[in-house]
């Protein structure tokens, strides 16, 4: 099974990956005046295991989070539900 490496934009409910990988890292940015609430979740639709449930202030400088040899594993897919905010997610599946 081949690799996949993912540098995403994600800017609206979005299925980034089916299958297992691993996160690696994600930048978030709020630009819409309310705070949002931005959720990563370990599979292929809006539920299930969350890896990230995060609230980010409006205005706020990007937030980086980034886990390097820590990466998350996920097993079912990546999807992301990112609000009104811009999710950038570095990941690698297979």
């Amino acid at each position: 099974m081949a690799t996949r490496y993912y540098g995403t934009l994600v800017v609206a409910n979005t299925l980034v990956h089916t299958g297992a990988g691993r996160l690696y890292a994600v930048v978030i940015s709020n630009g819409s005046g309310i705070s949002q609430n931005v959720i990563i979740y370990d599979n292929t639709a809006a539920s299930g295991t969350k890896l990230l449930d995060m609230d980010v202030p409006s205005g706020a400088v990007p937030v980086q989070l980034e886990w390097r040899s820590l990466a998350m594993d996920f097993s079912t897919g990546l999807y992301v539900v990112p609000g009104s905010a811009k999710v950038h997610i570095w990941a690698i599946g297979s």
